[in-house]
């Protein structure tokens, strides 16, 4: 899933997947290990559904939970203007924008 995911964002694609048993289309920005262990897709989610924030909006999702992973025909411009390659949160960065 891991390079799925990272050719994606090589190729600037959107991703639909399912999480917490919502679909949610995101634009995918970078993939890394947290410092808890868990190798997480940081993304900004740009459709479908969720419980704790409105839709558009940054999140991490953990590669563990996503399924029905798709890679979408859609592309997307680039980084989002709040994107930021660097990111405390994780302790090595496996692919980015």
């Amino acid at each position: 899933m891991r390079d799925t995911i990272c050719e994606a964002i090589n190729d600037r694609q959107t991703l639909s997947f399912t999480y917490d048993r919502l679909p949610r289309t995101v634009e995918p920005h970078k993939v890394g290990r947290t410092t808890k262990g868990n190798v997480v897709l940081s993304g900004y989610q740009i459709g479908g559904r969720s419980r704790s924030n409105s839709v558009p909006y940054w999140r991490l999702y953990k590669l563990g939970k996503m399924g029905d992973l798709t890679v979408n025909k859609d592309q997307f411009d680039g980084p989002r203007p709040e994107y930021k390659r660097s990111d405390k949160r994780m302790t090595q960065i496996y692919c980015r924008l």
